[in-house]
């Protein structure tokens, strides 16, 4: 083949490529939590499909969950981003598919229901001992979460109330599924409880507290704007909980949003989130959060006893068991109004 003539093949490839990407128009609707990932995301998005109209709805969990219903027989909505609960809760409500990137996630990086992939993880987050090196000495420190019971610690814990805190639950059901109900009494001895997940952070960095079970990047944060807190991973691993990406069933713009779902679904789509908002993303090859340690060199919990699923199809039976809990330890919420 003469050169001439495959410059003008490839030429003529890169054109019609182009073509089809600029060719897709009409508009696409995000559903899902507000954050700095999203004006990045849409400039991103339409550089790529420069003639869809991007449209935002955000708002909070129950808000969300509450017009999705509303509108189950007429989605407005095409992608949707939120925690796993949301998927699992209402799986009719979202259309599981396969994704290209789909070899890019690792089992825990995918929220499954009956076989069915219905979405990919964006975000994750673990609870770690967020420690006031002033307060503690680290080798006095807990280790693991079956630490936490140990009698020495009692009012030196801090933990979000898992009925009003969505880390202080995702803290207590770890607990429970390893040990427990008869470990979860000393447990709830042993901890301070807080209505809000924003106030453990700031109360082991202002030193009201020695040890706070908090969300991995709050902790770092704290570090690195100067105050004496170190971060404890605990002995027994992580446990990923996921926000994650997926489409919502009938939606009216179907094709532009498997485009937006593929999109953040991507390494760059993730790198999105990780750079504008120093989360964590379960691809492997993207890139790593500041200040945090690259996620193949942390333990990841694989005990058996450990369900997510378990943690949302039951969390109206763990919290009414906490409560009782609480109650007969006569303990209350610090912050509660």
């Amino acid at each position: 083949m003469k050169p001439t003539l495959l410059i003008s093949l490839v030429s003529g490839f890169i054109a019609a490529f182009s073509t089809t990407l600029h060719a897709q128009s009409g508009e696409v609707v995000y559903y899902g939590a507000s954050g700095d990932h999203i004006p990045a995301t849409i400039k991103a998005f339409n550089e790529l499909y420069p003639n869809i109209r991007f449209k935002v709805v955000t708002g909070d969990a129950g808000q969300l969950r509450t017009r999705m219903a509303a509108e189950k027989d007429s989605p407005q909505g095409d992608v949707f981003y939120g925690d796993a609960e949301h998927f699992l809760n209402r799986p009719e409500l979202f259309k599981p598919y396969r994704s290209k990137h789909l070899a890019a996630f690792p089992d825990w990086g995918l929220v499954k229901h009956g076989g069915d992939v219905y979405a990919y993880g964006y975000a994750i987050s673990f609870q770690v001992f967020a420690v006031n090196s002033q307060k503690m000495a680290l080798a006095d420190a807990p280790k693991s979460w079956k630490d936490l019971t140990k009698s020495e610690y009692q009012g030196k814990i801090m933990v979000g109330n898992p009925a009003l805190s969505g880390g202080g639950y995702y803290s207590f059901f770890q607990f429970l599924q390893m040990y427990g109900w008869d470990a979860v009494d000393k447990y709830v001895e042993n901890v301070r409880f807080q209505a809000s997940t924003g106030a453990v952070p700031a109360n082991v960095g202002r030193g009201e507290v020695a040890v706070g079970l908090t969300e991995e990047t709050m902790a770092w944060e704290l570090a690195e704007k100067g105050f004496p807190v170190a971060v404890i991973y605990p002995e027994e691993g992580v446990v990923p909980t996921l926000n994650a990406i997926g489409l919502i069933r009938n939606g009216p713009n179907p094709e532009n949003g498997v485009l937006l779902a593929e999109f953040m679904n991507s390494v760059e789509g993730n790198n999105i989130n990780v750079a504008t908002r120093n989360r964590r993303s379960p691809r492997a090859d993207a890139d790593r959060p500041k200040g945090l340690a690259p996620i193949a060199e942390l333990k990841v919990n694989t005990s058996p006893k450990i369900s997510v699923p378990d943690s949302i199809s039951k969390k109206s039976e763990y919290l009414k068991g906490f409560d009782e809990v609480l109650q007969r330890k006569g303990k209350k919420t610090e912050g509660a109004s």
